[in-house]
């Protein structure tokens, strides 16, 4: 009990310097020790297999401002499912990628040739051995592989770069790490991609039903065959007015066709009544260039007629004041000899006399039924914008209902638009880090932890030694171990 004592220290809690001394009074087996750790260390070190490594770097996205599917996602006006850092470190606990991945590897010709023993086994087991339980069943391959996967897999966070992480593979053969490397890359990219769309398919399916929700209320107040019917009125009156604009240009047309046989037939009538006896050349020629100015004047004021606007009265009543004015001052002219002058119009009214009448009433008819067509689209056309500005007042009334109807399809075309461009949020550099070939435990861990069990160790069998040792060594030890006693001498000491 006293050693103990002496061997504890108020301060430092063990007496450093009795240690010290008690390593260099058993220093045979101190030594001894610390050779036999060093031995073991070295044969842990050389006996470890070499490990081939290979890692690639790749970004979280998801978290980035710039993110191509976090833009796409806030135009719709919605929020993304961002990883965390947590997630994308656990994501090889993920039961999906860990399928997919295996899945992936079975199909590949050469899985026969990789090699899935651990980074820590002693022997090492041929591809045959490993799997002999599956006797070549592919669902058991992938259950026994997806299980084997885990340790060879790491996702670190890489503290140089933010959001930056690095995907490490391991392995006791260098292809199978590069294989690895690559197809664990893309099982995870796949299955990014894959919960992406879920959630987006999720959207769409939310968004559908409310659109049917919508599209049934529309339908049991007939709102859609209010927009139909609407639609169709603006194509029948899109139809009505180019007809209408036709029988307008015809109209006038033979407006001026009939002005002119009317003019021919009046101008008879004078020529009969008065039988052309003109005064003079002069006379002739004035009454002449009046009956035309008359025949244009009532031809004007027809045309005006038909597309009479508010701004066009003045014009119209202008005109009727000057066919009124001309009239009177054909009047005055009163009878004069026009032999010289109006021979030639003789000739042509002889030749044309009995046919300018019938002319005449056929132009009259042809025009009253063309003036009576028009009339007719202009009362279907009054009737069609009647309806029309009634059907806009009651789809006036639902217009909020349609309007989140039409903004539920846009959202779900939006949304299936970006369904089927997405991309990953977690994006792999294109190249690997090149190849690395380490010790499970390097040269500095393994002699360091050899190191600790050695002092651990010797400090143990000193203290033991020590305390099952009977002997006295020293002045101090006597006088401690024999308080009672009193030294009176000391041995000589012999050189």
């Amino acid at each position: 009990m006293k050693k103990i004592k002496l061997l504890l220290h108020d301060v430092t809690i063990i007496n450093f310097r009795l240690f010290i001394t008690l390593v260099r009074r058993y220093l045979g087996t101190s030594l001894t020790l610390l050779l036999l750790f060093v031995l073991a260390g070295t044969y842990k070190y050389n006996s470890q297999h070499l490990v081939y490594s290979y890692s690639v770097g790749f970004k979280n996205f998801a978290e980035a401002s710039n993110s191509p599917s976090k833009a796409i996602m806030e135009m719709l006006g919605e929020k993304t499912r961002e990883l965390t850092e947590f997630e994308v470190e656990g994501l090889l606990k993920n039961v999906g990628i860990r399928r997919d991945l295996a899945e992936r590897i079975v199909k590949r010709e050469d899985f026969r040739e990789l090699n899935f023993n651990s980074t820590n086994t002693k022997n090492i087991l041929s591809h045959d051995e490993m799997f002999s339980s599956c006797n070549g069943n592919k669902e058991c391959l992938i259950e026994r592989l997806e299980v084997k996967l885990k340790g060879f897999l790491f996702i670190q966070l890489d503290g140089k770069v933010e959001d930056q992480f690095s995907l490490i593979t391991q392995s006791l053969d260098e292809n199978t790490a590069k294989v690895l490397l690559y197809e664990t890359a893309e099982a995870i990219q796949i299955v990014r991609v894959g919960t992406i769309k879920q959630y987006i398919r999720q959207q769409i399916t939310i968004t559908e039903d409310l659109q049917l929700e919508r599209k049934k209320e529309i339908s049991s107040t007939n709102i859609l065959d209010i927009k139909v019917r609407i639609s169709t009125i603006k194509e029948e009156l899109h139809s009505i007015n180019v007809k209408i604009n036709e029988f307008q240009k015809a109209l006038i047309s033979e407006q001026g066709l009939l002005n002119n046989a009317r003019a021919v037939v009046e101008q008879n009538k004078v020529v009969r009544k008065k039988s052309l006896n003109y005064r003079n050349v002069a006379a002739s020629q004035k009454a002449k260039n009046l009956m035309e100015h008359i025949s244009s004047l009532r031809e004007n004021i027809e045309i005006i007629s038909l597309n009479q606007e508010s701004s066009d009265s003045n014009i119209l009543a202008d005109l009727k004041t000057e066919l009124n004015l001309k009239r009177k001052e054909l009047k005055m002219l009163g009878d004069f000899d026009g032999s010289l002058a109006t021979s030639s119009l003789k000739q042509k009214q002889g030749e044309s006399k009995n046919n300018s009448r019938f002319e005449y009433d056929v132009l009259t008819k042809r025009y009253a039924r063309s003036k009576q067509e028009h009339q007719k689209l202009l009362n279907e056309k009054s009737l069609l914008v009647t309806e029309k500005s009634k059907l806009d007042k009651l789809l006036e009334m639902h217009a909020p209902s349609l309007e989140y109807f039409k903004i539920l399809d846009k959202k779900i075309s939006q949304l299936k638009l970006t369904e089927s461009t997405i991309i990953s949020d977690l994006i792999f550099e294109k190249y690997n880090r090149g190849l690395r070939k380490i010790k499970k435990l390097s040269l500095f861990k393994t002699f360091g932890i050899s190191f600790m069990l050695a002092i651990l160790s010797l400090f143990l069998v000193i203290v033991c030694r020590y305390i099952l040792d009977d002997r006295i060594y020293d002045e101090r030890e006597l006088a401690y171990n024999s308080e009672s006693l009193k030294i009176i001498g000391k041995t000589p000491e012999f050189i």
